[in-house]
């Protein structure tokens, strides 16, 4: 369990309204990830569109998720429109081509099995 002193509070404040990402202000504060994100979400810190990666500089968070699309609401959403939620009470809305994706969503959703283990290959156990 992290114990949050008032100057690491007034850090993460800080920090989050620079833009950083939660990792990048974990790392600072030496938290998780997951601490950093509960805190802030505990604290009311505002939602934020633009973080700063470490590679590519500031980068809006939804146009990463969403590939072009103009994110329509639920009464909105045609029948052949992706189901892919990009935040809350807005769906993707690109024309599906896979289940109830659209061909970019499809490819981050259904991923390939490993391939089986064949049934004349048994495992053996080191006793």
């Amino acid at each position: 369990m992290t114990y949050w002193t008032q100057g690491m509070r007034d850090d993460l404040r800080r920090l989050w309204a620079e833009g950083l990402s939660a990792s990048q202000i974990g790392e600072q504060l030496k938290v998780t990830r997951n601490a950093v994100i509960g805190k802030a979400h505990r604290m009311k810190l505002p939602s934020r569109e633009v973080v700063k990666t470490r590679d590519r500089g500031a980068q809006a968070m939804p146009a990463r998720q969403i590939a072009g699309s103009r994110g329509v609401s639920l009464e909105d959403l045609s029948e052949d429109g992706c189901r892919w939620i990009i935040r809350s009470m807005l769906y993707c809305g690109n024309k599906i081509v896979r289940g109830r994706y659209c061909e970019f969503h499809a490819k981050m959703s259904y991923v390939k099995s490993p391939p089986a283990r064949s049934a004349g290959r048994a495992r053996r156990f080191i006793r």
